[in-house]
């Protein structure tokens, strides 16, 4: 999904009044929100009914949470939520899920989450895996813009997960 949108400025200098229109395309994904009973969708928005067995790592938001307005033990348990949903609809995959990982945030840091340690290390797991499935949220946290940037550039499939689940 692409979103167009149109900035018009206009301002004023000794000759005048100057107008100006600049078009920009945000290329974020988001998937689908209207597809009865779908739950994960592919990056052409089509509804994914199966997925290839194998090992998928989960990006979900974790320290952003000042537009969402969730706090990072909502996103832990949302996370966890997700994991058991999926693989329940999928009963042949796995699924890393990295903040609830002894390899994720927390551990990197008990008392201070350390992103960028944390998105190293999640960096070097996307390429073990067959797939990334996107959470809710994604496009507004760093981290996950940086799993699908990965993602993207060494290949890997990505899915995303419906607003609705």
């Amino acid at each position: 999904m692409k979103l167009e949108y149109s900035i018009r400025q206009s301002g004023g200098n000794a000759g005048g009044v100057a107008e100006r229109e600049e078009t920009h395309v945000l290329g974020f994904r988001e998937a689908k929100k209207t597809v009865p009973g779908a739950i994960l969708f592919d990056d052409n928005d089509e509804p994914v009914v199966n997925l290839s067995p194998g090992f998928y790592f989960l990006s979900h938001p974790f320290t952003y949470t000042e537009k969402s307005g969730k706090t990072q033990e909502w996103n832990q348990a949302d996370s966890s939520r997700l994991v058991k949903l999926l693989e329940s609809r999928f009963p042949d995959i796995r699924i890393f899920d990295p903040i609830n990982s002894r390899l994720g945030y927390l551990k990197a840091a008990p008392t201070e989450p350390n992103e960028e340690w944390a998105l190293a290390q999640c960096a070097g797991i996307l390429h073990y895996c067959n797939g990334v499935l996107f959470a809710p949220g994604w496009p507004d946290s760093s981290g996950c813009n940086m799993e699908r940037r990965e993602a993207v550039n060494s290949g890997i499939p990505r899915y995303f997960i419906g607003a609705d689940v």
